[in-house]
């Protein structure tokens, strides 16, 4: 029984699941889950890629063998691969009332397929808190302020017209911010198009000169060398691909192409490779004449195309080291076999074989948000889906173990819709964007993802808000996002400015 006076409170443990299943058959996936009041919570598997049970693969063992003696139901088991590492648990206890509650909590293991090796959950810690842990302070600060509202005459009608500054995205080390805005921050704007700037050393100066007055996206390389720009030239033309190096401000147009429209770039750090979606048939002969959204890879002045039908693939993340090798998309294809149900699904693609790669595989409810990112290597690659509560949740992705891990905090009322990870090769600090089913605004969290673990709220907008994203400035974690509120008391207007918060 588990008792607690706490509003909401949080069930809090220290887990791992040692087997000696890990180098068996498919058929003999043991797993394990955690339930309160007949509510799963947590659950998983032996560490098996392939396996038949839905639940995610544990960390691998590695410790020697391991003979459980001393008497009661498990005297005599054998541990093939040892105790793996310990993964700290976080869980909102769902049905929790005002007042005293008495709800029964509930740990469970079964084999599967066989009764010859032995798995068993070992747990440690087991407690019940009212949060996971202390958040971080946030110190709130605004670094885009403006003032006008545009007024256009329109056929003899006046227009209102608000100044917009969305979509930051920043460098590796926090000092160039890339946005969107539609101002005059540094002249040479007089129509007021949306144009691309940058904020550097406290100073505002504007990138582009475009006439299209629509810019779908902004990627910033890691060190905030290139900008990779969805963009219409001119007021006919459709969305294409541009490319700005910051170091002498050339311009270069990456596609070309009528009646269709390519967008969400992402570039690496050597502005060589830029991945990005196209629905475009004219980019090559013979490619895409049903105009699916595709995943295509500009490298450096030739296309890596990969042509699908039916299905939809999501902005895609390029990895900013080794050359821009490793893509990360959420794509509903089935680019290696494994996708006949058509869930959206993981995927990372390697450009030097042009191979998909399945990270991961879903069923039924168990979904997948169509947000994604990569870290700087490719080896990380971080997502949304869904546990096994059917909670929206963050998990991570390591190449190098062939497992996902989970890292955000799983709430029945919280929907996280976006995900942005630090620029740096383990991907170990998050921020998402994420929507309070009860209250309707939107959430900006950060996710210590390397150190304690604990989320921290930063902001909550009930307005309009415009993209998010992070780094980390002398070791300490910032976010900057866009938000048409006012809260430094700067904003009285309420134009959507681009904020910058430091979690300490």
């Amino acid at each position: 029984s588990l008792k607690s006076n706490n509003w909401l409170p949080e069930k809090k443990f220290d887990w791992s699941f040692p087997n000696s299943e890990e180098n068996s058959g498919a058929a003999f996936d043991d797993i394990f889950d955690v339930q309160i009041t007949g509510t799963r919570v947590l659950s998983g598997s032996s560490n098996k890629p392939g396996g038949v049970s839905p639940f995610p693969d544990v960390p691998l063992g590695g410790n020697p063998n391991l003979n459980v003696s001393g008497g009661g139901p498990t005297n005599g088991t054998n541990l093939r691969f040892g105790v793996g590492p310990f993964t700290s648990a976080c869980i909102v206890i769902p049905n929790a009332q005002p007042g005293t509650n008495n709800l029964n909590l509930q740990f469970q293991v079964a084999d599967q397929g066989d009764t010859v090796f032995d798995s068993g959950l070992v747990l440690d810690n087991v407690r019940v808190e009212p949060f996971c842990g202390t958040p971080g302070i946030v110190t709130m600060s605004q670094i885009t302020i403006t003032d006008e509202s545009q007024l256009e005459d329109k056929d003899g009608e006046i227009i209102f017209r608000s100044a917009n500054n969305i979509l930051p995205d920043v460098s590796s080390n926090g000092s160039v911010v890339a946005f969107v805005a539609n101002g005059d921050f540094a002249s040479g704007n007089p129509f007021l198009f949306q144009q691309v700037f940058i904020y550097s050393g406290g100073v505002v100066t504007r990138l582009s000169s475009f006439t299209g007055d629509e810019i779908q996206s902004v990627g910033l390389s890691a060190n905030g060398r290139w900008v990779a720009i969805s963009a219409k030239n001119t007021l006919t033309d459709n969305l294409e691909i541009f490319r700005i190096d910051r170091n002498n401000n050339n311009l270069t147009q990456i596609t070309n192409t009528t009646d269709c429209e390519n967008t969400s770039p992402s570039i690496n750090n050597n502005g060589r490779r830029i991945a990005f979606n196209s629905n475009c048939d004219d980019l090559s002969a013979g490619f895409n004449v049903d105009q699916n959204t595709e995943v295509l890879v500009w490298n450096n002045g030739t296309l890596v195309l990969t042509e699908t039908i039916g299905c939809t693939n999501h902005a895609p993340k390029i990895s900013s080291q080794n050359s821009g090798r490793y893509t990360a998309v959420a794509s509903s294809c089935n680019y290696t076999g494994g996708n006949g149900d058509g869930n959206i699904e993981v995927y990372r693609l390697d450009r030097n074989t042009n191979n998909y790669q399945q990270i991961t595989s879903t069923t039924g409810a168990l979904t997948v948000q169509d947000s994604v990112d990569i870290s700087l290597n490719g080896n990380f690659i971080t997502y949304i889906a869904s546990d096994v509560a059917s909670n929206k949740v963050v998990f991570r992705y390591d190449n190098g173990t062939n497992n996902s891990q989970f890292i955000g905090l799983s709430r029945a009322t919280i929907l996280p819709f976006a995900i942005h990870t630090i620029k740096d090769n383990n991907a170990e600090d998050v921020i998402t964007e994420s929507l309070d089913l009860l209250t309707g605004e939107t959430v900006f969290e950060y996710i210590d993802v390397g150190g304690s673990g604990v989320v921290t709220e930063i902001y909550r907008s009930s307005s309009l808000v415009g993209g998010s994203t992070i780094a980390r400035i002398g070791g300490v974690v910032h976010t900057f996002f866009s938000s048409a509120t006012d809260p430094v008391t700067q904003n009285s207007d309420f134009n959507s400015e681009v904020f910058q918060a430091r979690v300490q």
